[in-house]
């Protein structure tokens, strides 16, 4: 599994499992399997940044500006930019381009 998938995997996954823990804290007495649920939410949380982080510093598509402000903002505004990279940021840093060869 590539390091594009596995941050892919590690977001949705946050994503839902923050939503799930949510919404069980609102409906749920016992709090403990929300709390749970929320922590294994945080821990792709960390799975996402460092993926994201490891790709940012292997690509040679940006420069060494944006990589810095790639890490600040994944430091200070984690699901903001984990966002804003799955959707914009890691299509244009990891594009791969397939070279043709002409059979002759």
């Amino acid at each position: 599994m590539n390091s594009r998938n596995i941050f892919r995997l590690s977001f949705l996954n946050f994503c839902i499992l923050t939503v799930i823990g949510m919404v069980l804290m609102q409906f749920e007495n016992d709090l403990i399997i929300s709390r749970l649920i929320l922590i294994i939410a945080s821990g792709h949380v960390a799975i996402f940044i460092l993926t994201a982080l490891y790709e940012i510093y292997q690509s040679d598509r940006i420069n060494s500006n944006e990589k810095i402000m790639w890490t600040v903002g994944f430091i200070i505004f984690n699901i903001l930019c984990g966002f804003l990279y799955f959707f914009y940021g890691q299509p244009r840093i990891t594009r791969h381009y397939k070279i043709l060869h002409h059979k002759k």
